[in-house]
């Protein structure tokens, strides 16, 4: 299954209509709107957006960049759980959170440690939900740009079968891992699966990137346009163990029918050999 980010500007109904038009069988959204603003969303509409769910495979929330559930302080709890309200109003349950990064605190253990305790009260208030933690791409106290980091956050929680892991390539090459060659790829998912399982990833965000090997920043392009390239994306995303695992694209802003053919290209993609 492949699908794409879809950004809420003004309402969820033009989110719904949207992947509704370009016809995607996944999609993923934020529930506060591109200006980084929380929206006033009606009755009406929460009906409206659970009525035409059942039209598509799965909708994953990508939780809002307020949140750091690794930091001390400005940590974003309280914004979390009212995206994870609504969410949970739309019948939604699988949200996709990064890690953050340990601010305030000395050492990235100790940011591991707030994480995990963070994470664990979030699953005992709402056990059906499904947290992705994604692979970042910055270095320092970030939690999850290493991805070893992942054992030590799963090791501590309550109810792991909570948790899955989302694989952002950008993220992955930004970091350092040089998944544009074979050899990097098998070296990534080598530690990922030595780090968690394979069996543990749940998304793919399939992201190019123009930034360099390593210069840890984070910066999107279309998939096959940046220092990853074609084949190397369509290698990675055909492996045994990820051919299934659905796609999410996060593309820059561009025109809808560039959008399409992106979604298309990668379908193709998918069936590559």
């Amino acid at each position: 299954m492949i699908g794409t980010h879809i950004r809420l500007n003004d309402s969820l109904n033009e989110v719904i209509e949207k992947a509704t038009r370009i016809n995607v069988p996944i999609f993923q959204t934020f529930l506060i709107n591109s200006r980084g603003k929380r929206i006033s969303v009606k009755p009406e509409e929460i009906k409206n957006f659970a009525q035409q769910q059942s039209n598509f495979d799965a909708i994953f929330v990508h939780a809002s960049y307020w949140v750091n559930l690794s930091s001390k302080e400005s940590h974003g709890m309280r914004a979390l759980e009212k995206e994870l309200s609504l969410a949970l109003q739309l019948g939604l349950n699988q949200i996709i959170i990064h890690p953050g990064a340990a601010v305030g605190f000395a050492t990235k253990e100790k940011g591991i440690e707030i994480l995990t305790q963070r994470l664990n009260k979030i699953i005992k208030k709402h056990p059906n939900v499904i947290v992705l933690l994604e692979n970042t791409t910055h270095a320092k106290n970030c939690i999850g740009s290493d991805v070893k980091d992942f054992a030590s956050v799963l090791d501590k929680i309550d109810q792991p079968e909570n948790i899955q892991i989302c694989i952002d390539t950008s993220h992955a090459y930004g970091y350092g891992y040089d998944i544009s060659t074979n050899e990097g790829q098998e070296l990534f998912l080598r530690e990922l699966d030595n780090a968690v399982g394979l069996n543990k990833v749940g998304l793919i965000h399939l992201n190019d990137t123009s930034e360099e090997l390593g210069n840890k920043i984070d910066r999107h392009a279309v998939p096959g346009t940046g220092n990853i390239g074609d084949e190397a994306l369509k290698k990675f995303i055909n492996r045994d163990i990820l051919k299934n695992i659905p796609i999410i694209l996060e593309l820059p802003v561009t025109q809808e029918q560039e959008e399409i053919d992106t979604i298309e290209k990668i379908k193709r993609w998918r069936n590559y050999e």
